[in-house]
């Protein structure tokens, strides 16, 4: 197969599986609910919803060499199926909230944005944290090890965590008056600043 672009002002409740060659990408209007594998081509795989709730139902999954979860305007991106993006990013912008029930976020790099709390807390796998904002908390948990390097600034309180390896720290992290906490197997800092009210670190053994 080849590529899949649908751009127009779809309105479709649910997405089954449906599979591509090369990249995918839809436009929604109002809310979506993928239940089926999505995806799985070579490039990106884009799936854009606005007025409504973006869904990755625990029988869904999108896949890629990218992926990227959008909802504008208003509208919740809920996540209890996979989220593969392979060696490529995974961007989640959301105008709402962002949370996960289940399933794993698999990428080389996390980015995005929420208007109002991130809770990813999951066993991703994840190697980089890029630039994130939130409106509210921001709660991040990882297997593997995890470097930030982009700027993470939330208006919440503040959970960065991976397990079995570092957290390495290569940019800013701005939780200003808010609680913060760091948790890896090391937590080393190379650039960046540190803001927030107090500061929990936990490096592990």
């Amino acid at each position: 197969g080849s590529s899949v672009t649908l751009g127009q002002t779809n309105a479709i409740t649910n997405l089954g599986a449906f599979s591509d060659g090369t990249t995918f990408s839809l436009t929604n209007v109002g809310g979506l609910t993928v239940t089926g594998a999505v995806g799985g081509g070579s490039g990106l795989t884009s799936i854009t919803t606005s007025a409504g709730t973006l869904a990755v139902s625990a029988a869904g999954s999108v896949t890629g060499a990218g992926t990227t979860l959008a909802t504008t305007g208003s509208g919740d991106i809920t996540l209890a199926g996979n989220v593969n993006a392979g060696l490529g990013t995974a961007t989640l912008t959301s105008a709402g909230l962002i949370s996960q029930s289940g399933g794993t976020i698999n990428a080389a790099t996390l980015t995005g944005s929420a208007g109002t709390s991130v809770a990813l807390g999951q066993a991703n796998t994840l190697t980089n944290l890029g630039a994130f904002t939130a409106g509210g908390a921001f709660a991040l948990n990882d297997i593997g090890g995890l470097n930030v390097n982009g700027n993470v600034v939330t208006g919440g309180t503040t959970s960065i965590v991976t397990t079995v390896s570092p957290l390495a720290i290569g940019a800013n992290i701005d939780a200003t008056g808010f609680g913060l906490t760091l948790q890896g197997i090391g937590v080393n800092q190379t650039t960046g600043n540190i803001l927030a009210a107090a500061t929990t670190v936990n490096a592990g053994t």
